[in-house]
């Protein structure tokens, strides 16, 4: 079940690294100050979701 949790934070990562590199330009692009504000939380969560997924392979392999 950990293993399976780290493949899924992982995932939820790659769906933030996404909307973080789309989402801020599209704003500068069409001037939309609050999709330039994604990019600080968007880096946040990216953090947060990699370090639980590190997590949890550390747990699964030790």
């Amino acid at each position: 079940m950990i293993p399976e949790l780290g493949n899924f934070a992982l995932a939820l990562a790659l769906c933030l690294a996404a909307a973080q590199s789309i989402l801020p330009l599209a704003g500068a692009f069409r001037g939309n100050a609050r999709w330039i504000g994604l990019a600080r939380p968007a880096a946040a969560g990216q953090f947060f979701f990699v370090t639980l997924a590190f997590a949890c392979l550390v747990q699964a392999f030790v």
